[in-house]
């Protein structure tokens, strides 16, 4: 809940603050009844008393001195309304016979009340009055003195003022009538909305950077924001401890820490480029660190220093690569693994079978769960190097750096910590076989350099190493992403795709193979069910059900939707309640189908702005022309 502090200096504007707070607002409201001169220490109560946000007249502006620092203060300015209304008491108060005209100062420090100009002539034609509007840009008792006797000078027969003025004004000789806010209803209660605004993006934010800090001091590294000069703006705990108590934040991180090289934070800032997988020694502990630049109107004026333990990353290190272990190294599948009677499969399989046979590089494109590593072993296992070594690795799971020591291991020694008999990587335990590098667009830029080497070269040098290892291998990537937009974007580097992607498969997702989708749930769910001791198969009104929808995870999705129908199913035969029950639970049903239509129609959009035929677009969507014209008619797309 919001706390609004309301600071008013008339009990008229009280009374009309209390009466709009509550109509339609929620939040906490606390009331200060105050003078201008007793307005800082009113805020500083305030403050103390945790509100969020006050709200204020617009007359108090030039009183506040400096406190809206401390808290956000939203200011009601005057409205049409109530000026119409103050002037029309104001000329009551006045009683001038009716064929004097009379000449009314308005006078004031509220900036806004610029815009009640326009109503001037209005007023004045209204009230039979000629109105000043004087604007003070001083409200010091003796500038509002000087500003009011030059109006009387001039002929004013009545000064009106908000509260804080009229109490230099009013013991002049001449009628004076105050603004004191009762008609302030509607200024109010917009000022109330903006502050309920504010405060709740106040604590959207407080929040924001409560759970970041969490997140920073939860971190087992030692992060350091800097500046360009190299001092501490923040450190998280774990930075603190190797700064020590001694440690001055007002002195460069290279002069704190001295083994850190000043020139690679520089040349960061400089080249806005960043320093990945360093090596330093802080007191007598071999540290791992990074060095990001942030840039800021395309100038880097801060950076970021990581720092952890090397003995840290490879215990994760050891873990990861315990895992590759236990997964081994053996390709499973074999294109029979690989489900589907559409053309597009069979072509695809066809294709991949071809490429088995050649050494050449393999680049898979797919949506994710479509199959990309089936595929990948499916060749391995066509291929001659069937009996040899099949290592995949995902490039997006093992930790940037992680990755190249992975990949291309280290020796003995390369670093203090590092595992004393040195580490073959994954390129040298694929060895006369196939590595599978999945994911390759989240590879980083250094790792990238080094691939590319590998591929020209056919071999590696570990880490730390001096012996060049001959490799004799095969190399499948795979990717979901659009690989010309990542190079585009400086991503990935543009030499080392072409290299990769001399042969290319490209897997379509089960939307445009909608006659593969029910061969594959027909032998998932009879696999599924058999294993839970289930006989299981899907009506004829299921499978149309099935077909319909988008799955847009892919057989991966459709797996696992499977999985859920055996455990779920209390009947061998699934009809079609149950599956659009157990859709909607899953995934919301209705909504992905309106999403599949509008995916569909942004195919066909695409497919035809390209100036494909319609025949052709007919068949890679995997319809007839028939139920093409009849999509393109139901989307309302007319193209010839």
């Amino acid at each position: 809940m919001i706390k609004i502090g309301v600071v008013v200096t008339t009990k008229k504007l009280l009374q009309v603050a209390q009466t709009v707070s509550q109509k339609g607002f929620n939040n906490c409201f606390v009331f200060y009844l105050t003078t201008a001169e007793n307005l800082s220490e009113t805020i500083i109560q305030a403050i103390d008393e945790e509100c969020d946000v006050l709200v204020a007249r617009g007359g108090m502006k030039n009183f506040v001195n400096g406190m809206t620092k401390k808290i956000p203060i939203v200011f009601c300015s005057l409205t049409q309304g109530e000026f119409l209304k103050v002037l029309s008491e104001a000329k009551q108060q006045l009683g001038l016979p009716e064929h004097k005209q009379g000449q009314i100062a308005f006078l004031t420090n509220e900036k806004e009340i610029d815009s009640l100009v326009l109503s001037l002539e209005l007023s004045q034609q209204l009230f039979e009055a000629k109105i000043n509007i004087v604007n003070l840009d001083e409200v010091s008792p003796r500038a509002i003195i000087k500003a009011a006797k030059k109006e009387i000078q001039k002929g004013a027969d009545m000064l009106v003022a908000s509260t804080s003025i009229y109490e230099q004004i009013k013991r002049l000789p001449i009628p004076t009538h105050r603004l004191d806010g009762r008609y302030a209803h509607e200024s109010m209660a917009n000022a109330f909305r903006i502050a309920e605004q504010l405060g709740e993006s106040i604590q959207a934010e407080q929040t924001y950077s409560r759970d970041l800090r969490i997140i920073l001091e939860a971190s087992f590294e030692s992060i350091f924001l800097l500046n360009r000069s190299g001092e501490i703006i923040f450190m998280n705990d774990s930075a603190k401890r190797i700064i020590g108590k001694n440690g001055s934040t007002q002195q460069p991180i290279w002069q704190l820490l001295p083994s850190l090289k000043k020139n690679q934070f520089l040349d960061s800032l400089t080249e806005n480029e960043n320093v990945y997988g360093a090596l330093t020694e802080i007191n007598n502990t071999i540290y791992l660190y990074n060095i990001q630049p942030i840039p800021k109107d395309g100038r880097a004026d801060r950076v970021v220093l990581f720092l952890d333990k090397f003995e840290r990353v490879e215990k994760l290190n050891e873990k990861a690569q315990n895992e590759l272990r236990q997964k081994g190294h053996v390709a499973k599948y074999t294109f029979a693994d690989i489900l589907g009677d559409s053309n597009q499969i069979q072509k695809i399989k066809e294709t991949s079978r071809s490429f088995a046979h050649y050494d050449s590089t393999i680049m898979i494109f797919g949506e994710t769960g479509t199959g990309k590593e089936l595929f990948a072993q499916s060749i391995h296992n066509s291929s001659s190097r069937r009996n040899q070594p099949f290592v995949a690795v995902n490039c997006a799971s093992l930790p940037d750096n992680l990755l190249e020591s992975e990949l291309f291991g280290y020796e003995k020694g390369a670093f203090t910590g590092a595992l004393m008999s040195g580490k073959k990587g994954l390129f040298e335990q694929a060895n006369k076989g196939t590595i599978f590098l999945d994911e390759i667009s989240e590879m980083e830029l250094s790792a990238q350099t080094r691939l590319l080497r590998v591929l020209e070269e056919r071999n590696i040098i570990r880490i730390g190493g001096e012996t060049v290892v001959p490799l004799d291998i095969r190399i499948i990537v795979a990717t979901n992403r659009d690989m010309t937009t990542l190079i585009a974007n400086g991503k990935f580097r543009e030499d080392l795709y072409y290299r990769l992607n001399v042969l290319s498969v490209e897997i379509p997702p089960l939307w445009q193979r909608k006659e593969d989708i029910c061969v594959i749930a027909d032998s998932l769910i009879q696999r599924l069910g058999e294993k839970i001791g289930k006989n299981l198969s899907f009506t004829a009104e299921s499978k149309k059900i099935l077909k319909q929808f988008s799955w847009k995870g892919n057989v991966r999705q459709l797996r696992n939707f499977c999985e859920r129908l055996a455990i779920l199913a209390n009947e061998p035969k699934i009809g079609p309640e149950f599956i659009e029950n157990q859709l909607t639970m899953a995934f919301g049903y209705e909504r992905q189908e309106k999403s599949l239509q509008s995916y569909e129609k942004q195919q066909i959009l695409e497919l035809m702005d390209k100036g494909i035929a319609k025949e052709e677009i007919a068949k890679r969507l995997g319809i007839s022309p028939t139920t093409l014209w009849r999509r393109m008619k139901q989307y309302q797309i007319f193209k010839d």
